[in-house]
């Protein structure tokens, strides 16, 4: 009950894909790192966030993109995108953005990625419309694959309180059997040797450390490099993540 009712930070990215030269604005802002930063007020109707500066990304929700590793070269997939901000982290670490791809089984939300990424400055992505259980459609095998898979939410209740009221058993399960179909197309379609990582917002253990273990067991030839609670502080949400590695 303390995390809910601890009172949600908005943070923002910096979008490096822009430059701002306002010196005077930027040394106004509360810096956490190089790209992340809070404001004393609130920034959605700024100028500069209109016109795509800085886009809304939580503290937590930052630093998971940065465990897929990537590098220039490699076939990139975003297979849960929406809203779109860890495919806009990626696409900030690779010069040749053409083999960066994002996905999202919502057309509508997929509209709304397209629009913020023109926004920020990027135009030529690459997107799919696809349900992320059946990703062997895109007909393409990749060396990293970011799955930020549907979850209970349990790690964003501050700001979803209604979660906690409305989760059933039987939502649970559901959401359990979808992530589970999530894990295995990734990795049918995920080259030897390549590196997926599994995300959820959520503290729940059946959607983090058993659904990951219940898939390395079933997939010998995979390892976890790394798994990880980014825990909610500073008014952050909390994230899990999975760091899997299939073998060469």
């Amino acid at each position: 009950n303390d995390y809910i009712s601890v009172k949600p930070e908005v943070y923002y990215h910096q979008n490096t894909n822009k430059k701002l030269d306002d010196e005077q604005f930027l040394n106004s802002l509360e810096w956490k790192d190089d790209h992340c930063f809070t404001a004393k007020e609130n920034l959605l109707n700024h100028p500069y966030f209109k016109k795509g500066y800085f886009y809304v990304q939580d503290m937590n929700n930052q630093k998971i993109a940065e465990y897929l590793d990537v590098h220039d070269g490699q076939l990139i997939l975003d297979a849960c995108s929406a809203p779109g901000s860890k495919f806009f982290n990626i696409l900030e670490k690779v010069k040749d953005k053409s083999k960066v791809y994002a996905n999202d089984i919502n057309a509508n939300r997929l509209g709304l990625i397209k629009k913020m990424a023109r926004n920020l400055g990027y135009d030529e992505l690459n997107y799919f419309n696809l349900d992320a259980g059946k990703l062997e459609k895109t007909g393409m095998m990749f060396d990293r694959i970011l799955l930020d898979v549907p979850c209970s939410g349990l790690g964003v209740l501050k700001r979803r309180s209604d979660l906690k009221l409305n989760l059933k058993k039987e939502d649970l399960e559901d959401i359990e059997k979808t992530q589970k179909q999530i894990l295995i197309s990734a990795y049918n379609v995920l080259k030897p040797g390549g590196l997926m990582v599994y995300s959820t917002c959520t503290l729940n253990k059946r959607e983090n450390e058993y659904q990951v273990a219940a898939f390395l067991s079933e997939h010998p030839d995979c390892e976890l490099s790394e798994q990880r609670l980014l825990t909610g502080h500073d008014g952050c949400d909390s994230f899990f993540l999975s760091q899997i590695r299939k073998k060469a």
